[in-house]
């Protein structure tokens, strides 16, 4: 334990003295009137999603304690995942099988873009940190592709050999309120962490089909295809840097 605070005081030390003048509060400057700066945040981090947002604003001050932000946020990702090893066991009449090899893959891709203005209030600062909060629309499309298949390679076994595919288009719009805090660290950078909820609708469209063996050697198909209103709340929390242009 007292090895770690020693390395812990050291590391902080060691940063404190190199990047000391970029930290020194006499170098801090708050925004003011026409200051503007340039944002760029990351959301996802925090919950190890697959899917990673980005974000790059442009924020103007009209006071000290008031701005408008203009952001575009991206979020485009996915994963491909394979295995096997699951074990079940299926029962017959007459037999029961245990299956011990299962190969399952599963793809997902996902590209969603949004426009957002956001009127932000800064309260009074407590030294070099200031909280905000704010609220704006928001003007966006998704799109979500999925693909699924599973062989248990066990032609008797019927309904186990299945292949699927569907994807999802949305364009929606709403609020996006945020609240979060913001350290000046230099009166040309500042560290901000925020917490936005995103209340959108729109109108959304899906089709799909699976296949799967029906037992007998042969596949059964089916498609499906639907679209109608859309609505939903969700949440993100994003960390990010601004350089700001006095």
């Amino acid at each position: 334990m007292r090895k770690s605070i020693l390395v812990v005081t050291i590391v902080v030390a060691s940063l404190s003295t190199v990047f000391g003048g970029l930290f020194d509060s006499t170098n801090v400057q708050l925004p003011h009137s026409g200051s503007k700066a340039l944002e760029f945040g990351l959301s996802g981090l925090f919950n190890f999603s697959h899917y990673i947002g980005n974000t790059i604003a442009l924020k103007t001050f009209s006071r000290p304690s008031r701005a408008s932000r203009y952001a575009l946020y991206t979020n485009i990702g996915g994963y491909n995942l394979a295995g096997d090893g699951h074990k079940y066991e299926y029962i017959q009449t007459d037999s029961t099988i245990d299956s011990t090899n299962i190969d399952q893959t599963s793809q997902s891709s996902i590209l969603n873009v949004s426009f957002t203005i956001q009127w932000i209030k800064y309260l009074k600062p407590y030294g070099n940190l200031s909280l905000l909060y704010g609220i704006g629309p928001t003007l966006g499309y998704e799109s979500r592709k999925r693909e699924n298949s599973r062989d248990p390679r066990l032609p008797i076994v019927s309904g186990y050999y299945q292949q699927s595919k569907d994807a999802t288009s949305t364009v929606y719009a709403g609020l996006a309120p945020v609240i979060g805090v913001e350290w000046y660290l230099h009166k040309n950078f500042s560290f901000h962490a925020e917490y936005y909820t995103l209340i959108n609708v729109g109108w959304q469209s899906s089709k799909g089909n699976s296949e799967h063996e029906n037992g007998w050697g042969d596949w059964e198909k089916s498609d499906f295809e639907m679209e109608g209103l859309y609505h939903s709340i969700k949440s993100r929390a994003q960390a990010g840097v601004s350089f700001y242009f006095r």
